[in-house]
Order: C-alpha cells, then structure tokens, then sequence
C-alpha cells in the first residue's frame, strides 16, 4: 500500500537558533541515560530539571531553555525514549523517578524539577524520592485521573507499534494536526522523529503512569513542601486537574493561553510563568 502525505504543515522556515547544549551519557541502574545541558552554572542557583512528556525526547524542551537564556538547565530523555538505553525490564514510576535522580546527580546537587505531561508525573515522582535535592517543583499538564478503572482504560491504548509507510504517514498526518497550521515544520518532524525512535514499544513510561496511584504521587511529592507553579494552559485537556494539583501540592496555579503543545507554541510564555521557581537558591 503507497501512502500519501497531504501537506498538512505550513513550510515556516526552521526553527534558526537553538540553544548551545552539551549532550553526555550518564550510567544509572536502568542503563544509560542521555541528557543534554544548556546554560552556565550560576553560584547559588540550582539548575532547571526539565522532563518531557511520552513519546517525546530532550529537543522537546530545547526552545524553553532557549528562553531561559544562560539559567542552566538539566533535560534529560527518559528511559526507553530519545537516545538514553531502552528499558531493561518493566519499569515502574518509581524506576524512572531514580534514573532521572541518578542522572541528575551527577551534575548538580540540588535542582528545581519540571515536568510536562508524562514528564509532570516523573517530575512529581522525583521530589518525592528526593525531596532535598528538589528544591522546588513545576507542572505543565498533570493528569490526575484517580479512578483506576480510567487509568486501566488508557493502559489499553498501550499497543505496540508495527511501522509501515501507510503507519509512518499516520504518524506524521496526526502530529501535524496537533500542532495547528502555522506551527514550525522542525516541531513536527522532532515529534514523529521521537515517536520512531520509540520503536515498537514506546509506552513503558505510560505503563507506569497508569499503574500508579497519581494521586499518592502527588501528596507524596506535597509532604516535601516545597514551592510548586502548576501551569494550565486553556487549550490543555489536563488543565481541568490543575486546580486540585495546586491545592495538594500547596501551589500556585498560573493559567495562560496555548495547548497542549504549550513548550513549543510559546516557549517564552512558559518561561516566564515559570518565573517563582526561578527565584529559587541553593540552601
């Protein structure tokens, strides 16, 4: 079967300036993981641990920490995703909460963690296993589904993925959607590029998502208190948990236009509402 590609995105020129970063391998018990670096290290001023969203990789926060200017930031790619080492075993949220941990650690000893979507979950997970280390916490689009029944639901959706070109075309035709018209064709081509790179199974991060109690990880992550900015961008569907995120984890809700793909529609709205966390110092 020959597949056709509608030209469902607009020709925008490329995205021209991506910020310098350092790309490294760091050995964690679940393999290596691959993180890239950008910013300086400021005396006093903990990094900026940026997590993605599944299937996605790094490159998703790259235009973010663009805006963030010289303020460090630590993004790594979660096990099985981007090019950190695919899973070794059936990992569970905890498991890639350490991974993230482990990589973290060996470049910083305190940081401020920030998580989209999947990446909100890790993130939260992360403060609870390290709650000294996580000076403060970030959420763009927590999925606080409690009833197991609907998480049991969306482990269904969990089916691996046997790529032929009519499924690539696929791939392609539904990113392209969710982004919009006027999106940058480097943002689509990073996104299906990051869900190939996937390979067949590219949901272990959602397996443990949807095998947790969301909203223990939550209170968990609350008992550390810590500072925390919940973003709710108007066009997300997870906006509509925002609210009683903020509430468990004694936050600040910060409402703002976009959607779902808030991080590369309006990089620098995201960096400024993230503004509270950034006045955050070691100790």
């Amino acid at each position: 079967m020959t597949a056709t590609l509608e030209p469902v995105v607009s020709q925008a020129p490329t995205w021209a300036n991506p910020p310098t970063s350092h790309r490294t391998l760091v050995d964690t018990d679940f393999g290596q993981v691959h993180v890239r670096v950008t910013g300086t290290p400021q005396e006093g001023v903990p990094p900026l641990l940026l997590l993605h969203q599944t299937p996605s990789s790094s490159k998703e926060w790259l235009r973010v920490a663009n805006a963030l200017g010289d303020r460090q930031c630590i993004i790594p790619d979660l096990v099985g995703l981007g090019f950190s080492d695919p899973a070794p075993k059936a990992m569970t949220l905890q498991d890639h909460a350490w991974s993230v941990v482990q990589a973290a650690s060996s470049m910083a000893g305190e940081w401020v963690a920030v998580g989209h979507h999947t990446g909100a979950v890790v993130a939260t997970a992360v403060q609870g296993t390290a709650p000294e280390q996580t000076l403060g916490l970030g959420i763009v689009g927590y999925p606080l589904y409690e009833g197991w029944r609907v998480r049991y639901e969306r482990l269904s959706n969990c089916n691996a993925a046997h790529y032929d070109a009519a499924e690539v075309a696929s791939v392609w035709e539904k990113t392209a959607s969710a982004y919009g018209p006027d999106i940058d064709v480097q943002a689509v081509l990073d996104a299906v590029t990051d869900k190939l790179l996937a390979g067949v199974v590219w949901y272990g991060t959602y397996v443990a998502l949807w095998m947790s109690d969301l909203a223990e990880v939550l209170e968990n992550a609350a008992a550390a208190r810590r500072p925390a900015v919940v973003l709710s961008p108007e066009g997300d569907s997870l906006s509509r948990f925002a609210p009683k995120v903020a509430a468990i984890l004694g936050g600040t809700e910060v409402p703002m236009a976009g959607g779902s793909r808030i991080l590369v529609e309006d990089p620098a709205g995201v960096a400024a509402a993230l503004g509270p966390l950034l006045e955050i110092r070691n100790g």
